[in-house]
């Protein structure tokens, strides 16, 4: 009786134990969690097609929630971007300056690594300013690896991106900001009044693009084509040979070059049919110039030519009313 009951006394903690064992074996098998490593890449692939879909549609706001707030850009022949503020600062005028077109050619590799995810990929990259001029072919070839992490929320955000192309870009103007843009268009307004001022002709006539064509007054639907533009300052110029346009103000915005200026010079020559008087005249008025790719497309010029035929001599009378 006393073996058994000493048995017995044996058996129950021994019994306890490996319930205790089994128990915890159990609930911490129950708290692993479980991973589905294909949804993660699925995942972080679906990043990469995020990123293209906020280029293509100009969506900054988009564009930018992809980061984490400690992400880190790296741009190429660029100082590194270090927090989603400097990249934010960095990035905005592109798209506000910029129509983006990217294309993902190819997702060579992507991986998860418990919180961390990666993707390297192949794609183009073209820009198109949005104030009017070329493409740019920015990235013909490109690369790019991006480290992505897990979120508290499940969500994954891009914390590292490198990237950089294979061949190099058709053109340097991805670079320049829009205020660069506007003050080369202004630049380029000077030039052209400083050559009308020397009689520099050859000059003038190479700031014109093929297509050029002339609205004096603005509204009128028949526009002076680039030779007749060419020919009517050739005019001018021989009949006020010591002609000078005074540019009084210079306006830019986007493509647009708003210009006030004022004409002084004495009428030495015939001019659109009238022979020479020797009067000073003292003319003003608006030019509105569209530039593409640093050539003068058109103008829409404003000036005050019936103040000019007075003070040429010219008799205005009123017309006679039909009887």
């Amino acid at each position: 009786m006393k073996k058994s009951l000493l048995q017995i006394t044996m058996i129950i903690p021994l019994a306890l134990l490996l319930c205790f064992t089994f128990s915890c074996r159990v609930q911490g098998e129950e708290a692993e969690p479980v991973v589905d490593v294909e949804a993660d890449i699925t995942a972080v692939k679906e990043m990469l097609n995020q990123y293209a879909v906020a280029c293509n549609t100009g969506d900054f706001d988009l564009w930018i929630s992809l980061w984490a707030d400690d992400g880190v850009q790296m741009p190429p022949d660029t100082p590194v971007r270090i927090g989603k503020e400097q990249i934010r600062e960095a990035m905005k005028p592109a798209f506000d300056q910029m129509t983006l077109d990217i294309t993902i050619t190819s997702i060579e590799d992507a991986k998860v690594y418990g919180d961390l995810g990666l993707t390297r990929c192949k794609y183009t990259l073209d820009m198109t300013p949005k104030a009017g001029g070329e493409t740019i072919h920015a990235m013909r070839d490109g690369k790019a690896l991006t480290l992505y992490e897990r979120q508290s929320d499940g969500s994954w955000k891009i914390v590292y991106d490198c990237f950089n192309s294979n061949v190099p870009p058709t053109s340097l103007e991805e670079f320049k900001t829009q205020a660069e843009v506007e003050e080369q268009n202004k630049e380029l307004i000077k030039r052209m009044y400083e050559a009308i001022n020397k009689g520099d002709i050859e000059a003038y006539a190479e700031m014109l693009a093929p297509e050029y064509v002339w609205y004096l007054p603005s509204g009128n639907t028949e526009p002076i084509s680039r030779e007749g533009t060419i020919e009517f300052v050739r005019e001018a110029r021989n009949a006020f040979l010591d002609c000078h346009w005074s540019l009084e103000e210079l306006i830019a915005e986007g493509d647009i070059v708003l210009s006030r200026f004022i004409m002084r010079g004495t009428h030495e020559g015939e001019f659109q049919g009238i022979p020479a008087t020797g009067n000073k005249v003292e003319v003003s008025g608006f030019m509105m110039t569209r530039i593409e790719n640093g050539k003068c497309v058109e103008d829409k010029e404003e000036v005050d030519q019936l103040g000019m035929m007075m003070q040429l001599g010219m008799e205005l009378k009123p017309k006679e009313a039909k009887k």
